[in-house]
């Protein structure tokens, strides 16, 4: 009878280190624990205690939604590439080409933007 009381009392023991390591914790110092004190204390032990697992998942979830976002920041902060004075007089002159603009348009559009810039 004291035997079959022992090896239940290491079978829940074996169980709690298990659960323990589960957890993230050290299972081998919970087995020891629950060998030593008791099972059932170790065990109410192991459930006040953080989930050392969860909480690593948590962090890491939590970094990557950082990362996530200061990208997002990076990419809307970004500021628009300026436009050179020579570009934007391609630009008009290709308007004025296609016959989109006259000449005397290109000309106060020209001025305007050489004014602006300067």
């Amino acid at each position: 009878m004291e035997v079959a009381v022992f090896m239940f009392w290491v079978c829940l023991a074996v169980a709690i280190g298990f659960w323990a390591d589960a957890r993230g914790r050290n299972g081998g110092l919970f087995f020891f624990l629950a060998v030593i004190l008791s099972p059932l204390l170790s065990g109410l032990i192991l459930l006040i205690t953080p989930n050392l697992k969860k909480e690593a998942i948590r962090q890491e979830q939590e970094r990557a939604d950082r990362e996530i976002q200061l990208e997002q920041i990076k990419a809307i902060a970004k500021p628009a590439e300026p436009h050179s004075i020579a570009s934007e007089l391609e630009k008009l002159a290709e308007l004025r080409d296609r016959g989109v603009l006259t000449d005397d348009e290109f000309q106060q559009q020209k001025e305007k933007l050489l004014s602006a810039k300067v």
